[in-house]
């Protein structure tokens, strides 16, 4: 409900938006997924279960969350996103390294 609000105020505002997307919260919400690329935001990846300890997981697995979130979206608007945003914004060596091989920004 939020994301639909947001969305109306930047449409109404004309500003763009970048949206971290949550993997596991793609199914049953593909219209508004398909929305924010149609008004014209990025979409960005942010994880497929957006756990509180993803920064402490191995860098292979999170390579594995990253790509399960990609395949999510891209069967919904066949579009890969290049930004990563770690859950709660926790960071690790893991989590560079992970990005560092998937030339995530």
């Amino acid at each position: 409900d939020y994301t639909k609000k947001v969305l109306d105020i930047l449409k109404a505002k004309n500003v763009k938006a970048t949206f971290f997307i949550i993997g596991k919260n793609i199914e049953g919400n593909e219209d508004i997924l398909k929305r924010i690329v149609k008004e014209g935001h990025i979409v960005g990846n942010h994880s497929f279960n957006h756990q509180n300890w993803f920064n402490t997981k191995l860098p292979n697995q999170i390579i594995k969350e990253i790509d399960e979130t990609n395949q999510t979206i891209s069967k919904v608007i066949e579009y890969n996103p290049r930004y990563f945003r770690s859950p709660f914004g926790l960071t690790s060596p893991n989590v560079a390294n992970a990005l560092k091989k998937t030339k995530y920004k």
